[in-house]
């Protein structure tokens, strides 16, 4: 595995908007220790790993871990067991109701734009951290997320729990807000481009840009190899790489930043 200063020379071509000297402060000087009741063991150096509850964590896990096949004489497959990650959205999901229910009992206003900016504020995040390294999931783990989104829009307009007719598709048409699957597809895919622009030797490992010109596709196609199994269709590279070659030629995500 890599030290935080191998590990940084890796990352700097997908930086999301974070400094060199932000980047490297999140990757060095960092110590633990261990306290028991008022007992405390002397600090340690951490050189390896990636600290966890961040914004850029998920990505830089990605990083961390991808060049482990480098080191092996065997071969070895990278994934993360769908329980754990159905834990990490019940969990997320269950976050995300509290959060609901207090928004629900302290945000007394009428005002639309004020619960819409709650929402965005308070539960969005909650239902969105770290969604490109889960999605896509069993639908019966993201539908827990969608189901509290369901409850946010009617809360927002107003709309009763006996309100059985009340479209919620509607309501998020009015509030102008895309479903949270449409949000992970936009994310996954804006995260897609970055690995793109900055010609990242991780996005060559599973996809091959392609050579194949069509007058109804852009030129920025990848060759998406064959998998018989669904582990391997639903890895991020696999599935976004599809959604990336129906782009329109006319999409921001194939003009560099």
């Amino acid at each position: 595995m890599w030290t935080a200063t191998e590990l940084y020379a890796h990352v700097t071509d997908c930086r999301q908007g974070f400094s060199r000297v932000e980047q490297l402060d999140f990757l060095s000087g960092r110590t633990q220790r261990v306290v028991v009741e008022e007992e405390e063991s002397a600090e340690a150096a951490v050189t390896s790993g990636v600290s966890q509850g961040s914004v850029i964590g998920p990505t830089r896990f990605i990083y961390y871990i991808n060049n482990l096949p480098d080191s092996l004489s065997t071969q070895c497959r990278l994934f993360a067991d769908d329980t754990i990650w159905h834990s990490h959205i019940k969990g997320t999901a269950n976050k995300a109701n509290f959060t609901l229910s207090f928004i629900r009992h302290k945000i007394l206003t009428t005002s639309e734009k004020v619960k819409v900016t709650a929402y965005k504020q308070l539960v969005l995040p909650l239902l969105e951290y770290a969604s490109a390294s889960w999605d896509p999931t069993p639908n019966s783990a993201s539908d827990k997320l969608e189901a509290v989104q369901r409850r946010v829009v009617r809360l927002i307009c107003g709309v009763t729990r006996s309100d059985k007719k009340t479209s919620t598709t509607n309501l998020l048409q009015r509030l102008q807000q895309l479903p949270l699957s449409e949000r992970r597809s936009e994310r996954r895919l804006k995260i897609f481009s970055q690995y793109h622009h900055s010609n990242s030797v991780v996005l060559d490992r599973y996809v091959k840009r392609s050579s194949f010109r069509s007058s109804r596709r852009h030129l920025h196609q990848y060759f998406i190899p064959q998998f018989n199994t669904l582990h391997h269709q639903r890895l991020f590279f696999i599935r976004t790489a599809r959604a990336w070659n129906l782009l329109p030629s006319n999409s921001n995500l194939l003009v560099a930043a």
